[in-house]
């Protein structure tokens, strides 16, 4: 995943990760595309990578879904609630190709732990944090790819800072993906970011509005290119 995401970099085009999930801690519940098979073949010509919430209390979530997107060949992300090596194999031995740490949650020490026991069962790791001050602990990671998750988990509030957040982007070389909160309406404001790409979950799953947005944007160039485009 993280590869791929960098390649697009490299194009000057932006990355998309799009969710499925069958509910949500917010109060979402997915009553229309609830079928991960259909959900994979409807919106596989507009991302890069899929996301599949595991998590089985709050999120109603399935180890085995990631089965359902296999046969499309593309990155899957898991996301979970992830706090120790059982959970990381449970991902390997269902396929996943990547690993959500929520750095909210985990000290920096756990993430580095569990980062090198990821990246050794040959899986990338997506290290999301959405307090701005956890940046400083989480730049200097190697081989990861840093998510901005616009809501504060601990609240479910929508706090995002993204126009701060994007002028630390060039602090670090790991890709930048943004998180939660991303509709139709707000993706040309967006696309003027340095983000290198977008994780999208219940706006797929409310509008299906937001794919015609994502189809128009095969490539998206960056207004001011970094010197590693």
């Amino acid at each position: 995943m993280r590869k791929s995401i960098l390649e697009k970099r490299e194009r000057g085009e932006k990355a998309f990760v799009l969710e499925f999930k069958r509910a949500s801690a917010s109060g979402f519940v997915n009553e229309s595309s609830a079928d991960p098979q259909a959900f994979a073949e409807s919106v596989n010509e507009y991302c890069d990578a899929f996301s599949i919430l595991t998590e089985p209390t709050t999120f109603r979530g399935n180890f085995s879904d990631s089965e359902y997107f296999l046969r499309f060949g593309k990155p899957l992300l898991m996301k979970d609630f992830v706090d120790s090596e059982r959970i990381v194999d449970c991902g390997y031995y269902n396929n996943f190709d990547c690993i959500l740490l929520i750095s909210d949650f985990l000290d920096t020490e756990r993430i580095t732990t569990l980062s090198d026991y990821i990246r050794s069962r040959g899986m990338d790791v997506l290290v999301e944090f959405h307090d701005p001050a956890l940046f400083d602990e989480l730049k200097d990671l190697k081989n990861v790819i840093i998510g901005y998750n616009r809501r504060n988990l601990k609240t479910l509030r929508m706090e995002g800072e993204e126009e701060m957040i994007n002028k630390m982007i060039g602090q670090t070389d790991n890709p930048f993906l943004l998180e939660s909160g991303i509709n139709y309406q707000k993706m040309a404001a967006m696309d003027k970011l340095d983000f290198d790409g977008y994780l999208i979950g219940e706006a797929v799953l409310k509008d299906r509005k937001i794919l015609a947005e994502i189809k128009s944007r095969e490539v998206i160039r960056y207004d001011d290119a970094r010197p590693d485009n």
